[in-house]
């Protein structure tokens, strides 16, 4: 399919005879037109490939969308259906359904749970611009730094209309942002592609709708699916878990021993090596945008220590695979990362009750816990040297 789509592109040998109409026109007549219809029924198959993977992961589904434009967190209720799962939103709950173990379990958005589809992978098949169709203008309208063309093509007697969206200067480390929409003549949007390439790797999500039906579907009839499993399921609420299960260990409290394997040498090693030396312990992966972001804060914090006294580990459970070696070493490098990469088992990621990355520790010479904090924020690194400085001067 992508093949398809891209030997359409490549063949640009149509010209319209028609007037030609500039990228805010067009926009404003394709935002009309969707919001001409409340509910829109499609097929969809979405494909995406994240940096430093070379897997693609694909997911077909089905996807009914009811815009409600005064809705905060979707922008309207829908059904999602792939597979033996489905996603219902309400307006008011997200239901996930399993329909192998005919389970539903009940969420509550306004208690931060709309996880539940923003959570996963799943949330990108609602991105037909149904919802909110003025995103395209606003994509293209970003900066003066966006640059945008619409061109036509033929394909079947049929002329599609091609937006083309380049970003043309590099932000935050990201460079070469591409996207593509493609319009049929009706106007509906028939598929999109967004690529992006960050630290030499590149990223795509792509879509591919098909089947659309527009103006069918009401919020009774999801209600109905919903209804007629009632009964069949079984339904229960999502409880939380209890907050201290989510908490790093606490300041104070030993820290546990671990072993590892080092990326660098090659040798395995564990936290008794380091007896009597203050070590800072980083949870961290390749492609966790977070992790990298810590990393540039984590290694001034290791060139301003001596080594006899400070150590560092980044310690890390999921880049151990042989075939992405050279990544890590090319990623390793990249990032100037000047403290070893040590591969953990998932043991000790829970011994360490790490649930969110980054996650820091910092241990005493007596193998206590004195810093312990979870995700990125700025200032990490003269937070860890206010604390560093108590003992390292």
């Amino acid at each position: 399919m992508r093949r398809l789509w891209y030997a359409v592109l490549s063949l640009m040998l149509f010209v319209s005879c028609q007037k030609s109409v500039s990228v805010k026109e067009f926009l404003s007549d394709y935002e009309k037109y969707a919001l001409k219809s409340n509910s829109l029924e499609y097929n969809v198959l979405y494909k995406h490939k994240s940096f430093s993977f070379d897997d693609t992961l694909d997911i077909y589904a089905n996807c009914r969308l009811i815009r409600h434009s005064e809705d905060t967190f979707f922008g309207g209720s829908f059904w999602i259906e792939k597979d033996s799962l489905a996603w219902y939103y309400d307006l008011k709950h997200i239901y996930t359904i399993n329909h192998k173990t005919k389970k539903i379990v009940k969420f509550f958005p306004e208690k931060g749970q709309d996880w539940a589809v923003k959570g996963s992978a799943i949330h990108h098949v609602l991105d037909s611009y149904f919802f909110k169709p003025n995103l395209i203008s606003k994509i293209c309208t970003y900066n003066s730094k966006v640059q945008s063309l619409l061109k036509d093509s033929v394909i079947n007697d049929g002329v599609l209309k091609i937006l083309e969206v380049k970003a043309l200067e590099s932000e935050d480390g990201f460079s070469n942002r591409q996207g593509l929409f493609v319009f049929n003549s009706a106007k509906a949007l028939k598929y999109v592609d967004y690529k992006v390439k960050f630290q030499n790797e590149w990223q795509y999500n792509e879509w591919h709708f098909l089947d659309e039906i527009r103006g069918r579907v009401t919020d009774e009839d999801l209600k109905s699916s919903l209804d007629s499993l009632k009964g069949v399921y079984s339904l229960e609420s999502y409880k939380e878990p209890a907050p201290e299960i989510l908490k790093l260990l606490s300041v104070g409290s030993k820290a546990p021993e671990f072993s590892g394997f080092c990326f660098q040498t090659q040798d395995s090693l564990s936290l008794k090596d380091f007896k009597g030396k203050y070590v800072v312990l980083d949870f961290w992966y390749r492609v966790c945008y977070p992790c990298i972001q810590a990393i540039a804060s984590l290694t001034k914090v290791r060139e301003k220590y001596d080594e006899d006294k400070l150590v560092m580990l980044g310690l890390n459970p999921f880049d151990n695979k042989r075939t992405t070696s050279d990544k890590l070493k090319s990623f390793i490098k990249i990032n100037k990362m000047n403290y070893p990469t040590v591969f953990v088992s998932k043991e000790v990621v829970e011994k360490y009750k790490v649930t969110g990355y980054p996650s820091f520790y910092v241990i005493n010479p007596k193998g206590e816990i004195i810093y312990s904090e979870e995700g990125y924020r700025e200032g990490l690194d003269q937070e860890l040297e206010k604390l560093l400085d108590q003992y390292l001067k």
